[in-house]
């Protein structure tokens, strides 16, 4: 549906940022982009700092600008907005809230929401969406959700997440076939950023 799809897709790996600090924001854009990674979020969940969040994307933006870089943990159209203004190129719910996602598509802006049951995947297709977040993965099913997913939905894709981790990452890295790509990854990150596994995590698009 967005423009953005094939480059999300493309990318494989979702790095996902929590920050608040700016003076972090570049030098570990900068790692991300020197380790391979293509495309990061910034997450809205401190509530009392969507200014200094809003201004870490506009840093980016600015100063890293072949990094892709989205709004995450979006609960609201007037945060998207803000995410958005800040220069956003796309936004990422935990769960799906309509005005969230009309908003977006109404100001033309990518938006991925969260989903966990087929009635939810059943709204987002009214809404002719095609990438989904599959959020918390592992308490809905995991693999064996996705696999169930692709029965009746086969031209989804999506972005998967929440509880995975180190223990169990190698059964959904078998779906995508990158299992060396996350490991080299994640060391050419903190080559360049020490502190890096700090500060993000990863998402996972199953194809």
């Amino acid at each position: 549906m967005f423009e953005m799809d094939k480059k999300i897709i493309d990318s494989g790996i979702l790095a996902v940022i929590q920050l608040e600090n700016i003076e972090d924001s570049v030098p570990l854009a900068e790692a991300l982009v020197e380790g391979g990674i293509s495309t990061a979020e910034i997450t809205f969940r401190n509530p009392e700092k969507i200014a200094d969040i809003a201004k870490i994307i506009s840093n980016i933006r600015k100063n890293v600008p072949q990094l892709f870089i989205g709004g995450a943990t979006v609960t609201s159209p007037e945060i998207a907005k803000i995410a958005v203004d800040s220069g956003a190129q796309f936004i990422i719910s935990a769960g799906f809230k309509s005005s969230t996602v009309e908003y977006c598509i109404n100001n033309k802006v990518p938006v991925y929401p969260g989903i966990a049951t087929p009635s939810e995947i059943e709204v987002a297709l009214d809404y002719n969406l095609s990438i989904l977040k599959f959020f918390p993965a592992e308490v809905f099913g995991g693999t064996a959700a996705l696999k169930a997913f692709a029965g009746p939905y086969p031209h989804l894709k999506f972005i998967v997440t929440g509880g995975i981790n180190q223990n169990n990452a190698e059964k959904y890295l078998e779906k995508i076939k990158k299992a060396g790509f996350l490991i080299v990854t994640l060391k050419n990150i903190q080559k360049f950023y020490k502190n890096a596994n700090f500060f993000f995590y990863f998402y996972f698009f199953l194809f």
